[in-house]
Order: C-alpha cells, then sequence, then structure tokens
C-alpha cells in the first residue's frame, strides 16, 4: 500500500509538470512540486520541520532529471525504504526500479542505460556503491564506499570510501568495478576527510572537499579542491573560514567554468558562493540563506543562473549574485528540500550518431524568418556547445545554447519577438570548432 501511494504522488506531479502549471500534492508532511521556468523545468520537494510525528529528511533523498529530461529519478520513500522510483513523462508510466532498496544517493549515467547507487548499512562499511540497469536488471556490487559518480563518457565511477569517514580514500574503477585504484588519500597519520568528489561536464577535472578532522571544533580549515581527472595537480581554489562546516554541496556548472559552493557555521549562517574553476572571482551571492540541513541548489542549462532553497521560498538567481528571484514560498514552520533543474535549455536532440567525422553548423530555416526560426547543429565529440546570436555591429545579445551535449544532431529554436528587422549572426564554439552563420529577420 505505501508503494502505491508513492506511485500516485510521481504519477499525479507529472501530469502537473506536463501541464505547465505550478501544482502540489501533500502526502505524510511530504510535498512535490513541478513547474516550468524560464529556459527549462523544476521539480522539488518541501517538508514540514522533521520531529517524532513526520518523515525524516533521510527517508526523503535526491531527485534529479534524466539527461534528455524524459523522466525523473527520486529516492522517494516512507519508513527509510530507500526506493528509487522513475516517471516517464510521454506515457506517464510510473514505478519503482525493481531490486533496489535501502538507496539513500545515485547517479544516472549520461546514456541513461544505467544507474549507479548507494546501499545504506547498519554494519561496518555502513555503505556500498551497486550499479544497476534502468529496468532493474543486471544488478551488481561494485565496491563498499558511497558518494559515487560516472564520468561523463560512462568509463568511469569515481567514489569515496567510508570506513569510518575517517583517513578515507577517493577512488576510481572502471564501469564494471575493476581496475579499481586510489586517487586521492591522506599522508599517514592524518585524519583528513576527502567527500563530494565530481568529475567536471568534460571529464578532464574532478573536483572534491578536502575537510579537517571532523572530532575536533572549532574544525581547522576546509578547502574545495580542483585535480586532473588522474588526481595529480590538485589545487585548493577555496578556503572556507575557519571553523566553518565543510561545505554541503559543490556543484559544477554546466560549462565547467564555474563552482557553486554552500558553506556556512550550523545554527548562524549557511551561504552559497560562485567561484570559477581556476579558483579567481570568488563570490558570495546569497548569505545567511538556509540551515545546512536544506543548503540544496541547481544550475540553470545555461549556466549562468542557479536556483536554490532559501529560508521559506525557493529563489533564483544570476551567478554574478544579482535579479534575485522567489518563484514559490512556503508557510510558516515548513522547509525546502531538493531541488534540480532540467537540464536542457530547449536544445531538441534529432538523433545521436556515433560516427559522425566532422562539426556542422546549418543554414537557420526558415530564412528570412518573422519572429521565429530554427537553428540545427551537429558535433562529432562531446563537449560543450555555445551558439551566441550577434547583431550586424557585433554585439552580443544573446546567449541561445550552453551546454554539454553528446556526439549528435541537434536543433534550438530562436525566437526574435523583441528585436527590429535586419540581419543578425549566430556563432557556434564547440572546442576548436568555430562557425557564423548570417540570417534575416523581416517583419
Amino acid at each position: 500500500m505505501k508503494q502505491i501511494l508513492i506511485l500516485t504522488i510521481i504519477l499525479v506531479t507529472y501530469q502537473i509538470c506536463m501541464s505547465q502549471e505550478m501544482n502540489e500534492l501533500l502526502l505524510n508532511k511530504v510535498t512535490y512540486r513541478f513547474g516550468d521556468y524560464s529556459t527549462g523545468s523544476l521539480v522539488w520537494r518541501d517538508v514540514i520541520s522533521p520531529d517524532s510525528q513526520s518523515v525524516s529528511i533521510d527517508g526523503i533523498g535526491p531527485i534529479d532529471w534524466s539527461w534528455n529530461d524524459t523522466y525523473i529519478l527520486c529516492v522517494a520513500s516512507l519508513n527509510n525504504q530507500g526506493n528509487i522510483y522513475i516517471t516517464n513523462v510521454t506515457s506517464l508510466a510510473s514505478f519503482p526500479i525493481p531490486n533496489i532498496s535501502e538507496a539513500f544517493e545515485f547517479d544516472l549515467a549520461r546514456n541513461e542505460s544505467s544507474l549507479l547507487y548507494s546501499k545504506r548499512l547498519n554494519i561496518p562499511p555502513y555503505s556500498q556503491i551497486w550499479k544497476i540497469n534502468i529496468d532493474g536488471g543486471g544488478n551488481q556490487l561494485l565496491s563498499e564506499g558511497r558518494e559515487s559518480k560516472w564520468s561523463p563518457d560512462g568509463t568511469y565511477i569515481i567514489y569515496t570510501t567510508d570506513v569510518t569517514e575517517r583517513n578515507n580514500q577517493i577512488r576510481i574503477m572502471n564501469s564494471d568495478g575493476s581496475n579499481n585504484m586510489v586517487l586521492v588519500q591522506a599522508p599517514p597519520g592524518d585524519s583528513i576527510v576527502f567527500t563530494k568528489p565530481l568529475f567536471s561536464p568534460d571529464g578532464s577535472k574532478i573536483a572534491f572537499v578536502e575537510s579537517p578532522n571532523p572530532n575536533v571544533w572549532p574544525p581547522d580549515t576546509a578547502y574545495v579542491v580542483i585535480a586532473d581527472a588522474n588526481g595529480t595537480n590538485q589545487t585548493r581554489i577555496f578556503a572556507l573560514p575557519k571553523g566553518d562546516r565543510a561545505p554541503a554541496a559543490i556543484n559544477w556548472s554546466p560549462t565547467g567554468d564555474k563552482l557553486s559552493i554552500w558553506e556556512g557555521e550550523p545554527v548562524v549562517e549557511w551561504n552559497l558562493w560562485v567561484v570559477n574553476s581556476n579558483g579567481s572571482n570568488p563570490l558570495m551571492i546569497v548569505q545567511n540563506a538556509n540551515d545546512w540541513e536544506y543548503s540544496f541548489s541547481s544550475w540553470a542549462p545555461d549556466g549562468n543562473r542557479l536556483v536554490f532553497t532559501a529560508q521559506s521560498s525557493i529563489d533564483i538567481i544570476n551567478d554574478g549574485g544579482t535579479n534575485r528571484q522567489t518563484v514559490a514560498t512556503l508557510a510558516g514552520g515548513q522547509r525546502y528540500t531538493h531541488i534540480s533543474w532540467s537540464k536542457n535549455s530547449g536544445v531538441s536532440s534529432i538523433s545521436e550518431i556515433k560516427n559522425l567525422t566532422n562539426f556542422y553548423l546549418y543554414p537557420n530555416y526558415p530564412n528570412p524568418f518573422n519572429p521565429i526560426t530554427k537553428i540545427k547543429f551537429s558535433i562529432p565529440n562531446s563537449d560543450i556547445v555555445q551558439i551566441k546570436i550577434y547583431d550586424i555591429l557585433g554585439k552580443e545579445l544573446k546567449t541561445l545554447v550552453n551546454e554539454y551535449k553528446q556526439s549528435g544532431t541537434y536543433e534550438v529554436e530562436f525566437v526574435a519577438s523583441n528585436l527590429t528587422s535586419g540581419i543578425y549572426f549566430y556563432r557556434m564554439i564547440s572546442g576548436s570548432y568555430s562557425e557564423t552563420k548570417k540570417m534575416l529577420l523581416l517583419r
């Protein structure tokens, strides 16, 4: 019966999402909300502050969009059963992935065929990393550990060991669990803790958190560290104020040139920062946003904005700390948890062709146009793709695409409703490739 109730939640909320309305459904003090915003869709939960009568935070784990935005995955369990549910947007079919239990975190491969999840244990090593096909088949124990993340190409898995969470390591293994080796570890006798490892969007770098001995208070300085994907060339790019808690979360921007960081001191304040991936221009964009248990954020597909959980609202803000907007608000005594912005900003996949050999930027169609035209492009390698619009004087008017794409052919729509008649240009950049084409707007 409990599984049927949760199934109803996800099914109904997907209908809400597709109708492009902001609605809610409450079950056992857990609310699922969906709504469209600007270049993508948002999904989040809110809960009443936990007490002996409510669902614990552990029972309502992460929620995330699939890479092609066709379904949503979430840990949605009552009484901490650790089920992972999936709902397909096209068919509206919703179900728990079979053979999963005690899950508390997950990561979906970019090809969307398989899923990593961490399974909670009551005895050492306290957690295990499993891999499973999206249909529930091929469930395979890979290693002890947690915080497992796929590399962008699905070849490798990065994770942390979880033996008492002291003197732990960041390790890497092949997608089948073989060739398991250490990437990062503390010197002998040092009680440094390593957490939250993440591959950059292009897979060339990793980011992670280096924290001091957790048994000493106030703690010493913690750092956000960037390294090459093989663990070499480690550079501390962000130092937390001494005494602050280690970051609740770090996240790469979709373009890989920035990271967002939650840091702060429990009860006192919790702050959201943005820093360039080389450590330059650290900027606190939100101060005293939330308590650490409820500090969640997600990058917009364009890599220029973030959505985050504030004290009693869901807010969106530019990565420069400007144009803060409230999307939704809550009544007193409630908090938001786990938020995700959809992955794509209106770029539709025409085909994923693995044997493409050349980049190609197609002529827009129709041309001349008024006021809508479509731009198609092909990329032979998975990489960051940018398409920007310029006027005849070379002034940049709009970033149409700025996201990581798999090899394939794509199409994006350009709406010029606020522009006057004239000649405009669109330019595509991906890796070392660059091409510019001309289009004509006729009112």
